[in-house]
Parts: structure tokens; C-alpha cells; sequence
């Protein structure tokens, strides 16, 4: 959406031109995550601009007062698919100012009889900013205020109009892959604005989704949460909360992953083999519970719980944990080489067994401004943690905190490094360390 941010659901045709334009949580928490991470890898603005947009549409359209997240924004209104967002040449002529009409008529693909159906336009662009503005003589400057001034007024023009419905449905798995994906932003352009949100989120399935024995519940709407939690509310909710602990270091998050995993383990395992069965054994009897292991719009639960696994089985010291997360990937394998578009969680896991990552620990007064620093020099695959004073995580142990002094702890695969106490000679041993691969 180039006016508010967001992503549709799904093109309609293979030119990626029409969408479907309902909006689901999950498709842009996904993307969040997503466009974070290639923005690492390969930084552009485009990436920047749709990670930063859809933020600004979860926070401003699909945010309750509780700081909980709405399901989805429906594709119809006035009983029409998408007449919300797509506009007549005229109406769309009239709202803009009059010198930039063209150039935006032209990075839209607008025309009069119209792009799409019914004389209607869908705005569409097929250039970046960076070559648009190239295109046509302009610094890329020039083109951003042009452009930016424009959106703006055809966004108070289009919030006249009836707005699409809004399922204003709370799930908890979606709301933690919100979460992930606001934290992966926050790692990659420590913006304090992403982590907040993530916080208030993760506050809200404490105090409002949990029960005292760490039980979740599914869904929340109209102040009262419903249904018993399934696997996936959990795996999504411990991986949110195990982002959080590393972006944050507060050890009340990383404790609440593995009380709901401790949950998950004795109320969702299948002690027949390493895997867990998607529903709880105190919900309501099925006449079988089944087990999510294949990826669909959503990776599997199964999954996410095994990655979720490896980080608790190396914060808390678990080996056991370890060679379940292990064992529950290796019974993948076959299944991964003959299917792997299914599998593809699974084979990220796969494949991360073979390679070495990077592992963090920040020790001492300023651990949390060190950790702000660092935290873009690595892949998002990275494991960080640290303390200010003190800590009861058995991976931190043997890092003590000297006085007046914070200390980088770094470990590539199996192999720890002495101690560094500025970033220079960290990045120093990065750059060494990538030279080898």
C-alpha cells in the first residue's frame, strides 16, 4: 500500500500488478522479518522504506488500545473488492498539486481509461525511487519531497472514503510473529520506536493471554481471551520472547520462554517420537491430535519449536534440549530433500547445523548501550546476551563483570575469544574472521 504501508495478501495475476487486498498480521510480520534480514545482507532503500511503512500501518490501523494486534483488514468495502485503495484518473488528478501531476501519473502507471477494471487505477510502480528519480532529471531528493507531499494529500483524500472491515480478532501466534518482526527492525536500525512496540505486545500476552501455570490462550477479543492455546501460539510466543531477552537483556523474558516451553514439553509431546502434537492434551478430545511439521503460509510449529530449543538448550546450558532440536530436524531430512518447498524452516535448521554463527555475551555497566552498538555489525542469526550486574543464566556464569569496565565475550562456532573491551578491535576480529571463510 504506497499511500500507509502494508502489504496485500497475494497478487491475483503473474505480473504481480493486481492484488488481493485484504491484509493479514501475519503476512506483514513476516515481511518484517523478512526485508529486515535482506536489508542486512544487501541494504537498499526500498527495503528500509517497506519495513519502516508497514510499521507505521500495524501501529497507526492494526493496534488496539491494549497494544494488542488485529488479525486483518478485509479486501472489501461498499461491498466492492478493493475500492478503498484504487482510484479514478480524475478524482486522483483533482487531489494532487497540478505541476506534479504527470510525474505521478507516470510512477503509478495511471491512465485514464484505467489499469485495472472499471476505469479504475490501481497505484502501481515497477522502478525504484533512486532510478525514478534518474529517470526523470531529478535529484533523489527532489523526487522523495515531491512524492512524499503528494502521498500525504492523497492520503487525507482516500480517509474520506468507507473504510475496508477490520477483524479486530486478537491471536497470539500472529501477535508474536508481530512482535519477532519488529524486533529483527530494531536490530537492524535500532529504532527505540520498534522495541517499544514489542514490548507493550509481549506485556500484553503476559498479563492478559497467560495463565499462572503458563498456559496460553488462543484468541482475545472484547476484553476476554477464548480458546486453549495450540503449538503454535507457544513456539511463536517463545521465539518473540527469546528476540526480546537479546535485545534487551532483561532475563524476565528469555525466563518466560522456557516456562512456556517447560508447558509445551508436558502437555504437547508425543512420546512416541521427537515431535509435539499441535493441540493440548487438556483441550477438549479430538479423535486424534495431529502434528504440524510442514510449512504452509506459516512455518511449522514443529519447527520454530526446534529453533526455539537450540537458543534455550545454549542460554540455560540444556544439552537435552539440544539433542531433541536435533533429533526432531534430522527425522526431516528426508522429507526436506524430496519436498523442501514445505520444509523450508527445517531446512534453515538443516543447514545452520552445518555452519558456525556468531555467539555474543556483553558484560559490565554499559552492556546495554555496547549491545545498541554491535548488534548491526551481525547476521540476524547471532545469539547475544549480557548483563549489567548481575545474572542468573548458567551461559553467563563464567563472564564475570569487572569494575569500571564492559567486556565482549565472542564466540564463533565452538571456537571463544579472549575478552575485547572496544568495539574497534570487535569489528577488527569480525573482518578476520570473515577473511577465513
Amino acid at each position: 500500500d504506497h499511500l500507509v504501508g502494508g502489504f496485500a495478501r497475494y497478487s491475483t495475476d503473474v505480473e504481480w500488478f493486481a492484488p488481493h487486498f485484504e491484509k493479514m498480521l501475519y503476512d506483514n510480520a513476516q515481511l518484517l522479518s523478512l526485508y529486515a534480514e535482506a536489508y542486512t545482507i544487501k541494504p537498499s532503500e526500498m527495503l528500509k522504506d517497506a519495513v519502516f511503512q508497514t510499521i507505521n500501518f500495524i501501529k497507526n490501523e492494526m493496534t488496539s488500545h491494549e497494544n494488542a494486534f488485529y488479525s486483518a483488514q478485509d479486501a472489501d468495502s461498499e461491498g466492492i473488492e478493493g475500492e478503498y485503495y484504487v482510484w479514478k484518473y480524475t478524482p486522483f488528478k483533482e487531489t494532487v498539486e497540478n505541476k506534479d501531476f504527470e510525474i505521478l501519473s507516470n510512477y503509478f502507471q495511471l491512465s485514464e481509461e484505467g489499469n485495472w477494471e472499471h476505469g479504475k487505477n490501481i497505484l502501481h510502480r515497477n522502478t525504484s525511487d533512486i532510478d525514478f528519480a534518474k529517470q526523470n532529471n531529478l535529484s533523489f531528493t527532489e523526487w522523495i519531497e515531491i512524492k512524499d507531499k503528494n502521498i500525504a494529500k492523497l492520503k487525507l483524500a482516500r480517509d474520506k472514503r468507507i473504510k475496508p472491515g477490520l477483524d479486530d480478532k486478537i491471536i497470539v501466534s500472529w501477535n508474536s510473529m508481530t512482535t519477532k518482526g519488529l524486533l529483527m527492525a530494531y536490530r537492524t536500525w535500532q529504532n527505540n520506536d520498534f522495541l517499544a512496540l514489542a514490548e507493550k505486545n509481549a506485556n500484553f500476552i503476559v498479563s492478559k493471554m497467560t495463565l499462572p501455570n503458563q498456559q496460553l490462550w488462543h484468541t482475545y477479543k472484547n476484553g476476554k481471551a477464548h480458546i486453549i492455546a495450540f503449538l503454535d501460539d507457544y513456539a511463536h510466543t517463545i521465539d518473540a520472547f527469546i528476540a526480546l531477552y537479546e535485545c534487551t537483556l532483561e532475563e524476565k523474558w528469555l525466563n518466560y520462554a522456557l516456562k512456556y516451553y517447560e508447558y509445551v514439553s508436558q502437555n504437547f509431546k508425543d512420546e512416541a517420537e521427537p515431535m509435539f502434537f499441535y493441540t493440548d492434551k487438556k483441550a477438549e478430545a479430538l479423535i486424534a491430535r495431529k502434528k504440524e511439521i510442514m510449512d504452509n503460509v506459516i512455518p511449522s510449529s514443529n519447527a520454530i519449536l526446534a529453533s526455539c530449543m537450540l537458543k534455550l538448550a545454549y542460554y540455560y546450558d540444556k544439552l537435552e534440549l539440544e539433542k531433541e532440536a536435533k533429533k526432531m530436524t534430522k527425522m526431516m531430512h528426508k522429507i526436506i530433500d524430496g519436498d523442501t518447498y514445505f520444509c523450508a524452516k527445517w531446512a534453515s535448521l538443516a543447514l545452520e547445523a552445518e555452519q558456525k554463527s556468531w555467539s555474543i555475551s556483553i558484560v559490565g555497566e554499559n552492556a546495554n548501550i555496547v549491545l545498541k552498538e554491535i548488534m548491526p555489525l551481525f547476521p540476524h542469526q547471532s545469539l547475544f546476551s549480557g548483563y549489567k550486574d548481575k545474572t542468573s543464566l548458567p551461559i553467563l556464569i563464567d563472564k564475570p563483570v569487572k569494575s569500571n569496565e564492559t567486556l565482549i565475550y565472542a564466540c564463533f562456532g565452538k571456537t571463544c575469544f579472549a575478552p575485547i573491551s572496544n568495539i574497534s578491535a570487535l569489528k577488527d576480529l569480525i573482518n578476520n574472521k570473515s577473511n577465513e571463510i
